[in-house]
C-alpha cells in the first residue's frame, strides 16, 4: 500500500462538505427544496439544463467529484475544479441580479463556495502556509452573491396583489377614480391571461370605493363589475365591517 506524503492527505472535511452539497443538489432535483422556492426565479431556472442536463444533475456530478478526489489526496486538481465552478456560480449569480433570484440555487452556490474555501485551506497548509493568503475569487463571488441578495430583499419586501396570483403576467395597477384606469381594468378582466391587480388610492373617496369592493369581491362579484357600480355610486362613509 502507497502511502500519503503530506501534499497527498486526503482533505476529508472538504470530502464530507461535498457530499453534504451532493446531497443538497439532489433534494432539489426530487422537489425537497421547495420551501426555499420563494422568489420568481426559483420557477425561471429550476427546469433550466445545460445540453438537455439539468443544473441540478449538473450540481450533484460536480460535487461528488469534487468528494472523490478530495478523499484520494487530490487536492490540487479538486481545488481547481472547484475554482471553476465558483467562477461559473459567480455568472449566474449575475444573471439571477439582472432577472429574478433563485434561493434554492444560491443554497447550492454557497456549499460550492464553502468546498472551495476549506480545499483552499487544506491545499495551502500541505504547501506549508500557515496563514493562507485571501482568496480574491472568494471576495468576487461574494459581491455577486449580495448583488443578488439586495434583489432577493427588494423582491420579497415588495407589496402582493389585492387580487390575482403573485406571478401573474400582467399587472394592473388602477386608481378607482381613473376613467383610463377604469378601461384598463375591463380590458384585463377579458384577457385569458392571469392579472393581478394593485389599487392605488389618491383621496379618501378612492379608499372608500377599495374597501367596498372588498365586501362585493368577498361575496364574487367581478372586479371589473364592482368597481364599475362604485364609480357611478360612490360610498359615502368609510364601510368598516
Amino acid at each position: 500500500m502507497g502511502r500519503f506524503t503530506r501534499k497527498t492527505m486526503p482533505a476529508t472535511g472538504s470530502g464530507l462538505l461535498a457530499i453534504l452539497g451532493a446531497l443538497y443538489c439532489l433534494a432539489a432535483l426530487l422537489g425537497l427544496g421547495e420551501a426555499l422556492c420563494v422568489t420568481h426565479g426559483c420557477s425561471l431556472y429550476q427546469n433550466f439544463s445545460l445540453y438537455g442536463i439539468s443544473l441540478w444533475h449538473v450540481g450533484i456530478i460536480t460535487f461528488l467529484a469534487l468528494s472523490a478526489l478530495s478523499f484520494t489526496g487530490r487536492v490540487a486538481l479538486a481545488l481547481n475544479l472547484s475554482r471553476l465552478t465558483v467562477a461559473a456560480d459567480c455568472f449566474l449569480l449575475v444573471l439571477m441580479s439582472l432577472t429574478s433570484p433563485c434561493l434554492a440555487c444560491m443554497g447550492a452556490a454557497v456549499f460550492l463556495v464553502v468546498v472551495f474555501y476549506s480545499l483552499y485551506r487544506t491545499h495551502a497548509e500541505h504547501n506549508g502556509a500557515k496563514h493562507p493568503s485571501r482568496s480574491r475569487l472568494l471576495a468576487v463571488w461574494l459581491l455577486c452573491l449580495a448583488a443578488a441578495l439586495v434583489l432577493t430583499v427588494k423582491e420579497l419586501s415588495a407589496p402582493g396583489p389585492w387580487r390575482g396570483p403573485d406571478d401573474a403576467p400582467v399587472r394592473i395597477y388602477f386608481s378607482p377614480l381613473c376613467p383610463a384606469c377604469m378601461q384598463a381594468v375591463e380590458a384585463a378582466s377579458a384577457s385569458p391571461l392571469p392579472v393581478a391587480y394593485y389599487p392605488v388610492a389618491a383621496s379618501l373617496d378612492e379608499v372608500k370605493i377599495i374597501l367596498a369592493m372588498e365586501g362585493d369581491l368577498a361575496r364574487g362579484v367581478p372586479l371589473a363589475d364592482s368597481l364599475r357600480k362604485f364609480r357611478a355610486d360612490p360610498p359615502r362613509e368609510l364601510p368598516l365591517s
